[in-house]
């Protein structure tokens, strides 16, 4: 085991503003080597994120950020495991996705890889959602453009699909409402399909991405409105008596909560047995804001 390596001495102190010493010896240095995807994290990084959960995704995610690493990919029930997910909540797949989604927002935000995900579906990009894929990279560092002589260079997004005689405008569509990690698996789905031909590879890539349009759902409430979007997202009443009281004197913010989840529904297209969590989760983050 590593740890018995690494670990000669262990003692503790009841003096807490004793100053705590690590000792390093030279010798075990060997033992630091890298192997395969794994980098040393800076502890910087990780006093940055400030909450467990952003901790738990960069410390997974930061080691696959090394040019020509591949994406992290953790089923449901495993990304559960590491976050600490009790039983009860998140139980809809969807908003667990909200959740990761907002994680990884902060992990762009806080630390030093930029982190996008995307939800594994149980067909490939059809049916439930069964796991998640992790897209990290470094921020700042400008990769080496190296080209293959012997192979044609890689077309972007855009010339590979005209290429295919996919119009303007419905290119602009999937640009504009489908994440460019799900486009590229797209188009390597298309490419490595056994009849892959060119001229049937448009309407191939359309039965996988559709048309990309977004469901139009109401973005906007007022404030006499409140109470009965509260109920429609399934809070019960003494959820709701708190939510008011939290934030009575708070001019306007349970109204600003309300329209964010509104508008976090429209995006994600959720239902809306999926909105009281999400509502609680962020209830709990105005809250925080506010006090600090």
């Amino acid at each position: 085991d590593i740890r018995q390596g690494l670990i000669q001495k262990t003692a503790f102190t009841k003096d807490l503003f004793q100053d705590l010493i690590i000792h390093f010896d030279i010798n075990m240095f060997d033992v630091f080597k890298s192997e395969k995807n794994y980098t040393i994290q800076s502890l910087n990084q990780l006093r940055v994120c400030n909450e467990n959960q952003t901790t738990i995704i960069y410390s997974l995610t930061q080691p696959y950020a090394k040019a020509q690493s591949p994406d992290l990919k953790l089923s449901i029930l495993e990304l559960r495991q590491y976050l600490r997910i009790d039983d009860n909540a998140y139980t809809l797949p969807k908003t667990l996705t909200m959740r990761i989604k907002k994680i990884c927002l902060q992990v762009t935000k806080k630390t030093d890889i930029n982190l996008q995900v995307i939800p594994l579906k149980k067909n490939g990009y059809t049916g439930a959602t069964v796991g998640y894929q992790f897209h990290s990279e470094f921020k700042n560092i400008e990769p080496k453009k190296t080209v293959n002589i012997t192979e044609k260079p890689k077309l972007n997004i855009r010339q590979q699909l005209t290429n295919w005689g996919v119009s303007k405008k419905q290119i602009d569509s999937w640009l504009a409402n489908i994440d460019k990690i799900k486009i590229n698996n797209a188009i390597d789905q298309t490419l490595n399909r056994p009849d892959f031909k060119k001229t049937n590879a448009g309407g191939y890539i359309y039965t996988i991405l559709g048309d990309g349009k977004q469901p139009q759902l109401q973005t906007q409430i007022k404030k006499h409105e409140i109470i009965n979007c509260l109920k429609v997202f399934g809070l019960q009443p003494d959820d709701i008596k708190k939510a008011q009281d939290d934030l009575k004197k708070y001019n306007g913010a349970l109204l600003a909560v309300v329209n964010k989840c509104l508008r976090e529904q429209a995006k994600e297209a959720l239902g809306t047995d999926d909105m009281r969590q999400f509502f609680l989760n962020e209830l709990s983050d105005m809250m925080n804001d506010l006090r600090s």
